[in-house]
């Protein structure tokens, strides 16, 4: 899902105390310039701007990444340390107006908007129908249903969001999971809140890995099932821990044969399929 960002200035940012003094110092608007690109920067990570050891330090790597000279961003770093606008810590630092002044949106708020649009246009159709009553009226109809219909969607779209993100924090684990709904979506079988909430007890009855979670989703959408199954390698996967086990054994006590050994390798692998 996109996100969109832009930075919000409040109206008395200029008139902050600490910006007034910082633009009163020689090259003071270049720094202003320079602290603002920083928030521009932080704004897509919680207002942090981390040191990834490109540059020797810090201030070169900034300069390079905002295109600015070297010992203009280490005195606008060190102005803004003594005045508090920003907090070093190891390998970030961290711009609090960046958070503050921070705009954002999904493009689920693009869809909000031309919903409302197309409430609009059905609302000037009303208006129209007086010249023209019974186009007006199919036209309005139609619109109502569609409008009806992107809503329903719209709301279906945000309750899942919201159970998934109440379910867990890994990113890639909620895409698969979204992944795995539009693939009931597109076999003509939707599930429910009710259903998305048994599949998600279930994939915590079959295991506590996130990874694994995944794998097993995209083996269900891989072999176009409805429902989840345990991963098919996971016996090979304890056939293969318990033989090292087995083995490891084997190296401690030297009494046990070649053919013994053999034999509870076997015995290891039955129980395993059952």
């Amino acid at each position: 899902m996109k996100r969109y960002y832009w930075l919000k200035l409040k109206d008395d940012f200029f008139t902050q105390k600490a910006i007034k003094k910082l633009r009163r110092i020689a090259g003071g608007d270049t720094f202003t310039i320079i602290y603002l690109k920083m928030m521009l920067i932080a704004m897509k990570s919680d207002g942090k701007i981390y040191f990834e050891g490109i540059e020797s330090n810090f201030y070169e790597e900034l300069a390079l990444e905002l295109d600015e000279e070297e010992e203009n961003v280490n005195l606008t770093i060190r102005y803004l340390l003594t005045h508090k606008l920003i907090e070093e810590s190891e390998n970030e630092y961290f711009i609090p107006e960046s958070v503050n002044n921070t705009g954002s949106e999904t493009d689920s708020a693009e869809r909000v908007r031309r919903l409302r649009q197309k409430t609009l246009q059905c609302n000037d159709k009303v208006l129209q129908s007086n010249s023209d009553v019974t186009t007006s009226n199919e036209d309005v109809t139609k619109c109502n249903v569609e409008k009806r219909r992107e809503e329903k969607e719209l709301d279906i779209r945000v309750d899942n969001k919201l159970i998934f993100e109440s379910y867990t924090q890994n990113i890639e684990l909620i895409k698969t999971l979204k992944s795995f709904i539009e693939f009931r979506k597109s076999i003509k079988s939707k599930m429910t809140d009710h259903a998305i909430n048994l599949l998600l007890k279930n994939l915590d009855k079959l295991t506590e890995s996130d990874q694994e979670k995944i794998e097993i989703l995209n083996q269900s959408i891989i072999n176009g099932y409805k429902g989840i199954f345990p991963l098919k390698n996971n016996n090979v996967k304890i056939f293969e821990k318990n033989k090292k086990v087995i083995q490891h054994y084997k190296n401690v006590n030297q009494e046990v044969t070649d053919e013994e050994f053999e034999e509870m390798l076997k015995l290891a692998k039955e129980i395993e399929e059952g």
